[in-house]
């Protein structure tokens, strides 16, 4: 839960950060089993709409 305006910056940072290391996730040449990377991928995206619902929730507040 997003308390402040410093919790708020530093969440949509994680945001960023985290939709770069999805993009180079795509783009990896490492081989690893399909059921993995579809969980890994998953697990990203995940974050990233965890972290936005709380940014919106704080917004509500505001």
């Amino acid at each position: 839960m997003i308390k402040n305006a410093i919790q708020l910056q530093v969440t949509k940072e994680q945001i960023k950060k985290l939709k770069e290391v999805r993009k180079l996730s795509a783009n990896t040449t490492v081989k690893m089993p399909k059921e993995i990377y579809k969980a890994m991928l998953a697990g990203i995206d995940s974050q990233i709409e965890e972290l936005k619902s709380e940014v919106k929730e704080y917004n509500k507040r505001k």
